[in-house]
This record gives C-alpha cells, sequence and structure tokens, in this order.
C-alpha cells in the first residue's frame, strides 16, 4: 500500500512515501524510489542536486568572503552567505508575487472582456426587441383589426409575423425522463385575426383563438392548450415577451379581450426596454457593470 507525506514552503517543496523520496525548487523536480542500493545512490546525488539549488547563494557569499581575507568559518563569512541567501530568496518571493499578480491582473482582464461581451450581446438583442415593439405598435395603430394577405387564409387577416422562430413540443431529455418543451422545427409565425400560426421546414401548426384554453409563458417559448388537440406545443423566438403581445392583440382582435390591452402592455414593455438599453449604454461608456 503507498503510504506518503508532503508540502513546501514557497518555491521549495519535499516529500517521501512508502515508495520513495522527491522534492523541488521553483520548476525542477527530482525524485526516486528505495528499491535497491541504486535508488539511494540516486536519492543521494538527486538530495545534493536540490540542496545546491537552494543553497548556493549561501556557497557563493561565503567563497567570496574568504577570497576578499575572511578567515574561512568565520563569522564574517557567515553573515556574506547568509546575506546573498537573503537576496536570492526575497528575488524568488519576489517573482512569485510578480506572477501572482500578474496572474491576477489577467484573470480580472479576462473577466472585463467577458462582461463586455455579454453587454454587448445584451445591448444587441435589447435593439432588436425594441425595433420588434416600435414595429408591433405601429402595426396595432395602423390596421388595428388587421389587414388582407395572401400569405394567410382568406377568411383571416393579418396582424403581425414574426421570423427566425420555432416550434416547441415536449421531448424526453434521455430515455424515460421527463418531458420539456425543445424546438423541432424552424420557420415563421403568423398572428391572424383568428389564430397563431407557425408555419415551418416540417410542420404547420395552428391554434385558434376559439378553441384556446390556457396560453403558459416559458423561460424562452409560449405554449398553447387548445381543445382540439391533446398536445400542449408552443413558439418560440428571440423575444417571448413580443410572442406573447402579439397573441393577446390577436385575442383581442378575435374578441376574447379587449384589444387596448394588448397595446397597453407593448407600450410598457418597449418602456423597460427602453429603460434597460439606457443602462447598458452608459455601463458600456463608463467601462463598468454587471450583466
Amino acid at each position: 500500500m503507498k503510504f506518503g507525506v508532503g508540502g513546501g514552503i514557497g518555491p521549495v517543496r519535499a516529500g517521501v512515501s512508502t515508495r520513495g523520496v522527491g522534492g523541488g525548487v521553483g520548476p525542477l523536480s527530482l525524485g526516486g524510489s528505495w528499491r535497491g542500493t541504486g535508488g539511494y545512490v540516486g536519492l543521494a546525488i538527486q538530495a545534493a542536486i536540490i540542496g545546491f539549488v537552494a543553497f548556493w547563494p549561501y556557497l557563493l557569499g561565503t567563497w567570496l568572503a574568504v577570497q576578499f581575507g575572511a578567515a574561512e568559518g568565520s563569522a564574517a563569512a557567515e553573515v556574506a552567505g547568509w546575506v546573498l541567501e537573503a537576496f536570492y530568496v526575497a528575488g524568488i518571493l519576489a517573482l512569485f508575487v510578480m506572477s501572482s499578480r500578474a496572474k491576477r491582473v489577467a484573470e480580472e482582464q479576462a473577466a472585463e472582456a467577458l462582461r463586455n461581451k455579454r453587454r454587448g450581446l445584451r445591448r444587441m438583442q435589447l435593439e432588436n426587441e425594441q425595433a420588434d415593439f416600435r414595429s408591433l405598435i405601429a402595426a396595432m395603430d395602423e390596421h388595428p383589426t388587421g389587414v388582407s394577405s395572401p400569405l394567410v387564409k382568406k377568411n383571416e387577416r393579418a396582424l403581425i409575423c414574426i421570423k427566425e422562430a420555432a416550434l416547441v413540443e415536449p421531448r424526453s431529455a434521455y430515455r424515460n425522463g421527463p418531458k420539456v418543451m425543445k424546438p423541432v422545427d424552424h420557420g415563421v409565425i403568423w398572428f391572424t385575426d383568428h389564430a397563431v400560426r407557425f408555419v415551418g421546414d416540417k410542420k404547420q401548426v395552428e391554434w385558434r383563438y376559439d378553441k384556446m384554453i390556457d396560453v403558459t409563458r416559458g423561460p424562452d417559448h409560449l405554449r398553447f392548450t387548445v381543445s382540439n388537440r391533446n398536445l400542449v406545443s408552443g413558439v418560440a423566438a428571440e423575444s417571448v415577451s413580443l410572442i406573447g403581445a402579439a397573441t393577446k392583440w390577436g385575442i383581442g382582435v378575435f374578441g376574447r379581450e379587449d384589444a387596448s390591452d394588448a397595446r397597453a402592455l407593448a407600450v410598457d414593455v418597449l418602456q423597460d426596454i427602453d429603460t434597460e438599453l439606457r443602462s447598458v449604454t452608459a455601463s458600456d461608456r463608463l467601462g463598468g457593470g454587471e450583466i
């Protein structure tokens, strides 16, 4: 069974176990096995090298003191040796501190770069949402009950279309696991005066207002429960708030709710977007803040 202990002080470290012994100074590491005489000889050589690396300033100081007239083994020679050794240790500690400081500065710079990237992405998202909600409010004002369009059913009027959307349906993340809403197709969402309709690359799904029982908002999607279908599905886009406001507009035009509530909701969301966008922009100018 292997068993051992070890430790270190600053750049100097050492350890011993039932299999052997080792040590090191700075980037230099040496070790040897207890097995056989060769292991002892190698260990002795390694110990001598480590000792020299650790105490060569002391040896050099005493040698220089003797060369300048101090008696070998005298107090003057000892003082000269330990003075050089102290400078050596201080230099190693200084390098260690400088290295730690440089590492900390690099980490802080990396963290700041990440914060800047997040702020940039959030600002771009807010600018897109701002433009989308302005377009939504303008559409509500210009044609409050929708417009005729060849892209929707003949008996329906188009309200707004959201591009780069996804159809979400319950799927298991793993076999027999709990089901969560996952994208299963990509396309566009048409909101009309009769229904929310997803038109994708593979599927077309609609949720009629007269069949709609519940509308539930998820973290990145809106799902609809309808009376004519057991499967609870929904849609996702960059802005869930935009989907929610457009759905509320459609339900209002259909007559199940007050259509003016949808415009009031859109205006409130736009004001929140404007406020956050000003905050993010100010944070960019000051070069700080968290996202």
